[in-house]
């Protein structure tokens, strides 16, 4: 028995490989704008808070380099 979740990532995985590199590229740049967009909506802020915001969660979450001179 196969879920909907199933099916629904096959489709997808079935798209996907019928999309060119740089339509890939053009989808998962759109999906980003589309996360991010209903990132400031819910926020009620403007798109440059809502920039500053997840870049400032995006640097938090990383771990500096040992070999970058860092200390």
């Amino acid at each position: 028995m196969t879920s909907i979740g199933d099916a629904f990532r096959r489709k997808t995985a079935e798209d996907d490989e019928s999309l060119t590199p740089a339509e890939r590229v053009q989808r998962a740049l759109r999906l980003g704008d589309d996360d991010a967009e209903a990132f400031r909506r819910a926020r009620g802020i403007t798109r440059a808070a809502a920039e500053a915001e997840l870049g400032s969660r995006r640097r938090a979450g990383r771990i500096p380099s040992r070999v970058a001179g860092s200390g």
